[in-house]
């Protein structure tokens, strides 16, 4: 997958449907290999008509088959998989909706279902690969800010406002933000101390409950807005600019709070690991990750019965 481009994905989905999926296995996002669950034997790659992918898993020796998408990224949907690695593709890079819907003739309703399904990978390898950043010589910004979102009822505005904590480490793409309902220091401390490496310097404004960080193991500077925004080298200019950033990326017909979450750890995810290289590459890598590709059925699975013709 290194040094793909839109040019050869479309080169890529020329070719024929077995060859396709071959590429995909070798991506690592297709299982190269499938397990009978009836005689527990290696199945193989089997031409079928009117089946989408043009093939399935099938036992040569029970009939028994399974669809190539059993268990991965793919396997809910039912658009060709040649589409769902453009709308990735395109996702990743930040194509506009219009765009996309355009480019991959599809609906505005498949668009926004695979931008969610994105941001569920964003959230859940910043679950699972969660790590504290700062440490010795190490500078940490740490702010907070309020992301709101204006709605019209009757004539009147109405603002819904949330909270979030945020901190992001001084040369580094490396950040952490947190939607918080308080900013009192029963809040926000252990958020610091969850998300910050003792030794780090942590540099904040004056709000009182920053306070009690020196005895935690930090080394706490602070700047007084009211009077300056730097004093000597202690600043929060990176993580007020990251706001501007986390702002920016949220569509602002999307900051209900039910997905609030999600849009926070895309904004984390791609600053983290899409900020350079080949973004499409790392972005496949991660996938593998949340969606490990099944090599047979789950042992207690009621879904994944035989399929005998």
């Amino acid at each position: 997958m290194e040094g793909l481009n839109l040019q050869k994905l479309f080169v890529r989905g020329q070719g024929s449907d077995l060859e396709y999926l071959k590429w995909l296995h070798e991506a690592g996002v297709l299982t190269s290999e499938y397990i009978c669950p009836n005689c527990v034997r290696p199945m193989v790659l089997g031409a079928k008509n009117r089946c989408q992918d043009g093939f399935v898993w099938r036992c040569n020796r029970c009939n028994t088959t399974r669809s190539v998408r059993v268990g991965s990224w793919f396997a809910e949907s039912k658009i060709s998989l040649r589409k769902i690695m453009l709308i990735t593709y395109m996702r990743v890079y930040k194509f506009s909706q219009e765009h996309i819907m355009r480019e991959a003739d599809i609906s505005n309703k498949i668009v926004v279902d695979w931008f969610s399904f994105c941001r569920e990978v964003c959230v859940e390898i910043m679950l699972k690969q969660h790590e504290p950043i700062g440490g010795p010589e190490k500078i940490v910004e740490i702010d907070e800010t309020l992301c709101n979102k204006r709605k019209y009822n009757k004539g009147k505005k109405k603002v819904c406002q949330q909270w979030v904590f945020g901190g992001v480490e001084q040369g580094s793409n490396k950040c952490f933000l947190v939607k918080v309902d308080k900013r009192d220091a029963r809040t926000l401390i252990p958020l610091i101390v969850k998300n910050v490496l003792p030794g780090t310097t942590i540099y904040s404004d004056s709000w009182k409950a920053y306070e009690t960080l020196g005895p935690r193991g930090f080394r706490h500077l602070q700047v007084n807005h009211s009077v300056t925004f730097k004093e000597g080298e202690v600043c929060t200019n990176t993580v007020e600019g990251m706001w501007a950033l986390v702002k920016r990326s949220f569509p602002r017909c999307n900051r209900q709070k039910a997905i609030f979450d999600s849009y926070l750890a895309e904004f984390m995810f791609r600053r983290r690991w899409l900020s350079e290289g080949d973004k499409f590459a790392m972005f496949l890598e991660k996938i593998k990750v949340v969606y490990k590709p099944k090599t047979a059925d789950d042992l207690n699975s009621d879904t994944e019965t035989a399929e005998s013709e």
